[in-house]
């Protein structure tokens, strides 16, 4: 629940803040990446066009940047998620920057949509998660193993 006073900053495209001692809220109807940062609603299903509120305390941010290897990929229910490398599930995962995640990302949910019926599907996944190998050499590798 929002404070009961007016927002101390207000967006160009509308997100509202309040700024606590121990953290901040914001209320938007759009998540993800906002500006510098990224958001990502806990519990609540993916419906960006409806606004929600959200709490972030200032010790859960983390550093963003367009350059250091700060994000690894893994597949949780069945579908691929980003994370930072400061979170505790953080181990040995493979580690890329914002702009080379987000490229996996895509390449991991096309191939999946297209080649759920492969079967090397977990291997080649497997592959796309934890190297920078691109999908020639993927496929090259696991064609030419038996």
């Amino acid at each position: 629940m929002v404070p009961i006073r007016l927002p101390d900053h207000t967006s160009a495209s509308g997100s509202q803040y309040w700024f606590e001692q121990d953290g901040v809220f914001r209320n938007a109807n759009h998540w993800g990446r906002a500006a510098k940062c990224k958001w990502r609603l806990i519990g609540s299903p993916d419906n960006s066009q409806r606004t929600k509120c959200g709490f972030a305390r200032w010790i859960e941010f983390s550093p963003d940047n367009d350059f250091e290897k700060l994000y690894f990929i893994r597949i949780e229910n069945g579908k691929p998620d980003y994370f930072h490398r400061n979170v505790p599930a953080f181990s040995d995962d493979f580690l890329r920057t914002s702009g080379d995640t987000k490229k996996r990302l895509r390449q991991i949910r096309q191939f999946a949509e297209n080649n759920a019926h492969d079967e090397r599907y977990q291997e080649i996944i497997s592959l796309l998660v934890s190297t920078d190998l691109p999908m020639w050499k993927i496929t090259a590798k696991l064609h030419s193993s038996p």
